[in-house]
């Protein structure tokens, strides 16, 4: 029997390490622990693809396209830095509050403004531009005869993502007090500085990997 051609454990770990990302963010953005092993294993899935990019690159590809690999290494770069923003995340909220007995973590800092409606609308955008972007990168490397070009002609990008991240910000500035008598790291004002900013961050992540698409 013909053993599986690298190609597709590499289009699945892929597809996976964006569904455990979106995972672990829906989880921050819902107030819930992200944890640390669903994090890690993001990570693992992006190495898997890695790897198994590397095979595929190698493999003959008889009538189907060259194996595009100008796409997929900065693809799987920006994915591999997305998990690098989980992990900050992470640590900045849930592994902060067990290190730091006295000071309030993210998630109970961040509580008022989740019932705002600029952050239920951070939250739409970010799940649905994670959906779009998952299955632009699915149809582009589902067909090994084809361009992207196709695909690109019918994706969305929501051009208004950016601005409520700084409607956000203007949203939770008021709700803080400046500490300045606390470390950096222990200043209310500054770690929720840190939590928009990875928010931010993975937006850009996001449109990146687009961009890695467009270009190839």
């Amino acid at each position: 029997l013909p053993s599986e051609r690298p190609w597709e454990p590499f289009q699945f770990h892929t597809a996976e390490s964006l569904r455990l990302a979106k995972k672990a963010l829906t989880r921050f953005y819902d107030g819930r622990e992200m944890g640390k092993l669903l994090v890690s294993t993001v990570a693992l899935e992006v190495e898997r693809a890695q790897d198994m990019a590397v095979q595929a690159s190698h493999e003959p590809r008889f009538w189907r396209t060259p194996f595009p690999s100008r796409m997929v290494q900065p693809v799987l770069s920006e994915i591999e830095d997305l998990c690098a923003d989980l992990r900050i995340l992470h640590r900045a909220s849930h592994v902060y509050k067990s290190e730091h007995a006295g000071h309030p973590d993210i998630d109970a800092l961040l509580r008022p403004v989740r019932k705002e409606p600029v952050w239920k609308e951070c939250v739409s955008d970010m799940l649905t531009q994670f959906d779009a972007v998952s299955t632009l990168l699915a149809r582009v490397l589902a067909h090994e005869s084809s361009s992207a070009n196709e695909h690109l002609l019918n994706y969305q990008h929501n051009m208004q993502a950016n601005d409520r991240i700084e409607d956000l910000v203007d949203a939770i500035t008021p709700l803080l007090k400046y500490a300045p008598e606390l470390d950096v790291l222990d200043d209310p004002r500054a770690r929720i500085g840190v939590a928009i900013f990875i928010i931010n961050s993975v937006h850009n992540r996001l449109d990146f990997v687009v961009e890695a698409v467009m270009r190839y």
